[in-house]
């Protein structure tokens, strides 16, 4: 009698008395086999499902729908601590962009809630200081020789917010 490579069930060959133990042996092997399989597939899937639940949860939107928004604001010129630029949404922020042209060049920032107070102005090399709220983010330059970071009179500037359902801050 032959076997079969991985699993070592009988393979009968024409001069072989097939027997009734083989047969039995065989066909336990293969439940066994089915059996483990489907049990190892199951644990599989439900440590993948713990382990997503876990990344979408670090992720920031577990349990949230998702929110986009995208648009302009014109500088003022006037961003202060008293006075902050604001860019507010109908939904509670988590990362924003902006970008502008000027001066010849440009800038952008990146603005990340709860990762940090402030940024660095990569245009200026100033610090940006944040504050965020359940429907909006507002900034203004620590320091007042650095000028109207991201707010400079007669400048249009571009931002993409992304973020989910306020109320799940």
């Amino acid at each position: 009698m032959d076997y079969t490579t991985n699993y070592h069930l009988p393979q009968w060959v024409e001069s072989d008395r097939i027997m009734m133990e083989d047969f039995n042996e065989a066909m336990a092997a293969i439940e066994k086999g089915l059996t483990d399989g489907k049990n190892d597939l199951k644990a599989g899937m439900e440590q993948a499902q713990t382990q997503l639940e876990t990344l979408s949860a670090a992720l920031g939107s577990g349990g949230k729908n998702a929110r986009i928004q995208w648009g302009t604001y014109e500088g003022r010129g006037a961003s202060s601590q008293s006075d902050p630029t604001r860019i507010t949404c109908n939904f509670a922020p988590a990362v924003v962009f902006i970008h502008y042209n000027a001066y010849g060049g440009y800038g952008s920032i990146v603005l990340i809630r709860d990762e940090a107070r402030y940024v660095v102005d990569t245009f200026n090399h100033y610090a940006v200081l944040l504050s965020w709220s359940d429907t909006d983010v507002s900034f203004y330059p620590e320091k007042q020789e650095a000028g109207p970071l991201y707010d400079q009179a007669t400048y249009t500037y571009h931002y993409l917010a992304l973020g989910y359902d306020s109320g799940n801050v």
